[in-house]
C-alpha cells in the first residue's frame, strides 16, 4: 500500500541519515483561504505572547502543594513548543486526553494558544452547527497528521477549539472552551475547560491560570485543575493547584509571589442540585452560540449596545457615550442568553444552608483567597431556580452591592428557558423593582431573545411598559434577520 511504504520512509528517514539516491520528502503545498489567513492574522495581533515581550526561554517543574508527585518539569524556548523533559512527562503519557491537561494551561500561557502546529497545512473557514469555524489540516512531509477547528468570538479571540486526537474508534472528541483577559493592551488566557463525553461517559477539566509578572514579562505561575467524571451512574470530582516551582526564566532562578489559590468545597447534595439544573435548562451557548452582538433599540429612550461571546461574558454599553448601560438591562439580557447559571465563577463553595421553606444552594464567589460574593438560590421541585441573591463584598451582612432576581420559566423542547424576570436594586422585600419579559425567536437553529418589554414598579405609582428590540444582529460573525 502506497501509504504504508511512505510511514516507513519517514521512519527511517528520521532514524537515519539519508542516503543520496533516496529520494526527498515530499512537501505539501498549503492552501489557504483568503478568509482564513483574514482570521488568523487577526487573532495573532490580538494576543499576548511572552516571547514578543522579552521571553527567551523558561522552565519549572509542576508542583501540588501538599507534596504530591510532581507531574514533571517542562521546558520552553521560543519558537519551539512547549516541552517536557526526558524522564519528566506528565503520567500517564500514554493517554492523550489526560496529558492535555497539563500541556493545554501552559501551551496556552506561553505560547498564546497557537492555531497552527505545522508548516505544511491547508486552512478554510466552513459553516458547522450554525457559526463559522476556521479549520486547519496540518501535513508532515505531504502526509495528512490531523485536522483541528476554532471557532472565533466577536471580537476575533478564540471561543471554542475541538482538537483532532488520535483516540480509538468512536471515542468522542473532545471540545476546549475559553476565557480571555486583557494585558497590556493584548489578551491572555484566563480560563479553559476541556470537555468530551456520550450520554453515560464524560469528563470535563476546568482550568483557571494565574499570572505573576516576572522580569518585565507576564508569566503563568500558577493555575488550577477541577475535573469532573461520570461513568454510568457514578460521578467523581477532584481539583488540584498546581505550582511552576524551582522557576527558571531567561536562564536565571527566579522567586515569585503566588497569588492566593482557592481550593473549591462543594458538597454532595450541592453538586447534584447544579448537575441537575443544568441538564434543566436552554443555554444558546450548548446549542452553537459562540458570539453575538447587537443594538437594544427603544423609540422612548435612547439605544445601546451589546457584546455576548460565550460562555457566558456580556457586555452592555450605551450608544452616544459608549458609557455602561444601566447594569439592571445587562442582567436581565444574559439571564435570557444564557439562562441563569448557578456559579459564575471557577473560584467557589457550595452548600444547602437553612430548613423547610427557608433553605437555600449558597454559593460563596472567592477570587484567590479573597471572598467576592455570596449568592442565595432558591429552587423549585423541580430543581428550577426560582429567586437568587446576590451580595457582593467579603461580608453579605455588609454587602457592596445587593440585587435580587426573581425567576419564570417556560418550557422549551424538552428544556426550560427564561420567559420573564424581575430584578430588584436592593434587598429582596424593596418596593421598587424592573419586570422583564422576553421573546425569542430561532436563528440558525438557536433560540435568542429578540425583543423584551421592562415595566418599572414602585409601590404607590403607575407602572410603565417600554419595549426594548434587539435590532443590527450578528450571530456567530453573521448578520441575522430574526422573523417579526
Amino acid at each position: 500500500m502506497p501509504g504504508a511504504v511512505r510511514t516507513a520512509f519517514v521512519v527511517l528517514a528520521v532514524g537515519v541519515a539519508a542516503r543520496a539516491e533516496d529520494p526527498p520528502p515530499t512537501k505539501h503545498v498549503n492552501v489557504v483561504t483568503p478568509e482564513a489567513r483574514a482570521a488568523i492574522e487577526r487573532y495573532v495581533k490580538l494576543v499576548y505572547r511572552p516571547a514578543e515581550h522579552g521571553l527567551s526561554s523558561v522552565s519549572a517543574v509542576l508542583a501540588y502543594p501538599d507534596g504530591s508527585a510532581s507531574p514533571g518539569r517542562f521546558r520552553f524556548v521560543p519558537p519551539t513548543r512547549v516541552a517536557f523533559e526526558p524522564g519528566a512527562a506528565p503520567v500517564p503519557v500514554t493517554n492523550p486526553v489526560a496529558a492535555l491537561q497539563f500541556r493545554l494551561p501552559l501551551r496556552a500561557a506561553f505560547e498564546g494558544m497557537p492555531l497552527i502546529e505545522e508548516a505544511e497545512h491547508d486552512a478554510e473557514i466552513v459553516e458547522k452547527d450554525g457559526a463559522k469555524w476556521l479549520v486547519v489540516t496540518s501535513f508532515i512531509n505531504g502526509g495528512k497528521d490531523r485536522t483541528d477547528e476554532f471557532a472565533f468570538d466577536a471580537a476575533g479571540l478564540l471561543a471554542k477549539a475541538r482538537p483532532g486526537l488520535s483516540l480509538p474508534e468512536g471515542a468522542p472528541q473532545p471540545e476546549i472552551s475559553f476565557a480571555w483577559s486583557d494585558v497590556s493592551g493584548l489578551h491572555r488566557v484566563e480560563a479553559m475547560e476541556l470537555s468530551m463525553g456520550d450520554a453515560s461517559h464524560a469528563v470535563a477539566w476546568k482550568f483557571r491560570l494565574a499570572y505573576s509578572d516576572v522580569l518585565g514579562v507576564n508569566l503563568l505561575t500558577s493555575f488550577t485543575t477541577d475535573l469532573s467524571a461520570r461513568d454510568g451512574g457514578k460521578d467523581a470530582h477532584k481539583f488540584a493547584p498546581v505550582l511552576l516551582d524551582a522557576l527558571v526564566v531567561n536562564g536565571s532562578p527566579v522567586d515569585v509571589p503566588r497569588p492566593g489559590v482557592h481550593r473549591n468545597r462543594v458538597s454532595p447534595d450541592a453538586k447534584a442540585a447544579i448537575d441537575a439544573y443544568a441538564r434543566l435548562v436552554y443555554r444558546p451557548v450548548d446549542r452553537g452560540l459562540v458570539s453575538a452582538t447587537g443594538t437594544i433599540a427603544c423609540d422612548e429612550t435612547s439605544s445601546a449596545k451589546f457584546d455576548y461571546h460565550a460562555p457566558n461574558a456580556l457586555a452592555v454599553w450605551a450608544t452616544r457615550d459608549a458609557r455602561q448601560a444601566a447594569p439592571l438591562h445587562r442582567v436581565a439580557l444574559l439571564a435570557a442568553l444564557d439562562g441563569v447559571r448557578i456559579v459564575e465563577t471557577y473560584e467557589f463553595d457550595a452548600d444547602f444552608v437553612g430548613e423547610g421553606a427557608a433553605r437555600v444552594l449558597r454559593v460563596v464567589e472567592y477570587k484567590g483567597d479573597v471572598k467576592t460574593a455570596t449568592v442565595d438560590y432558591s429552587l423549585d421541585a423541580a430543581g428550577l431556580v426560582t429567586s437568587l441573591r446576590r451580595r457582593g463584598g467579603v461580608d453579605p451582612a455588609a454587602p457592596t452591592s445587593d440585587l435580587t432576581t426573581r425567576v419564570t420559566w417556560a418550557i422549551c423542547g424538552k428544556l426550560r428557558r427564561v420567559e420573564s424576570c424581575d430584578v430588584i436594586a436592593g434587598p429582596p422585600d424593596s418596593t421598587a423593582l424592573s419586570h422583564f419579559a422576553f421573546r425569542y425567536a430561532a436563528i440558525d437553529g438557536i433560540e435568542l431573545p429578540v425583543a423584551y418589554v421592562r415595566t418599572d414598579v414602585q409601590s404607590g405609582k403607575d407602572a410603565k411598559a417600554v419595549t426594548y428590540r434587539l435590532e443590527a444582529l450578528v450571530v456567530n460573525g453573521k448578520a441575522a434577520s430574526p422573523p417579526k
